[in-house]
């Protein structure tokens, strides 16, 4: 032993050395363990914070659609009105012009 190495009663036969390093690798499992654990926690609260986001787009981009389709039928019902409006203002030029466009289909599709 060196002089700096004192032998005691319980470091007789190194016990006391084994059981030192022992309980510092307890002290270092257990910080290991706090670590993971931390690393853990935040991973999954990336993780959420990620899928609430893509939630929230998916949502935003659901209700634009919605929009454009509100929008697209609602010009659809004005267009509807529109032509319904001009048949009933000229009622003998919608009948011409609707005879004139089924005679001419019944041609295209009467050649062989």
């Amino acid at each position: 032993m060196t002089q700096t190495e004192e032998p005691t009663s319980a470091d007789s036969n190194g016990n006391g050395a084994v059981a030192a390093d022992l309980e510092v690798l307890k002290k270092s499992f257990a910080q290991l363990r706090t670590d993971l654990t931390s690393i853990v926690s935040n991973a999954l609260g990336v993780g959420k914070s990620g899928a609430h986001l893509v939630k929230e787009q998916a949502a935003e981009a659901v209700d634009g659609v919605k929009n454009k389709l509100h929008s697209i039928k609602d010009k659809g019902v004005h267009s509807a009105e529109a032509i319904e409006n001009k048949i009933a203002d000229h009622p003998i030029t919608s009948i011409l012009v609707a005879f004139g466009v089924g005679f001419m289909l019944a041609r295209m599709f009467n050649r062989k």
